[in-house]
């Protein structure tokens, strides 16, 4: 889990701010409860408006629809955050692959130098 954060803490340039954004997202259920009260707020000051079979049936369907909207919305955030947090996961993996590849090279390179120089020796004598 260690290595998770630390990849989420070098990948916040990416996501635009801390590492724990995707929790700061607005939850669509307070969301949809703001929408409520601004309707209640609404009727309350103008109680007259919803007397009319339209308007009440216009915000039915829109106080749904809106949220719905924006739980998509917010759905798609979290793809796109947790896409770019998996692709970051990814290059590091390579990264630190193409890093114990290169230490093997050098630890072959060495030991061929150090037989080359035993070799070398050996001549010498």
């Amino acid at each position: 889990m260690g290595d998770f954060k630390a990849i989420s803490e070098k990948m916040s340039p990416v996501l635009g701010g801390s590492s724990d954004q995707l929790s700061k997202l607005p939850n669509p259920v307070i969301f949809y409860l703001t929408e409520l009260k601004i309707l209640l707020l609404v009727y309350m000051i103008v109680p007259a408006v919803f007397e009319l079979a339209y308007v009440r049936l216009f915000f039915i369907v829109l106080l749904p629809a809106t949220t719905l909207l924006y739980f998509l919305w917010s759905m798609n955030e979290v793809n796109r955050r947790t896409s770019g947090l998996v692709e970051l996961q990814r290059r590091e993996k390579e990264k630190l692959k193409k890093e114990s590849e290169l230490d093997k090279s050098i630890l072959e390179i060495t030991k061929l130098r150090a037989d080359l120089e035993e070799a070398l020796a050996d001549l010498d004598k």
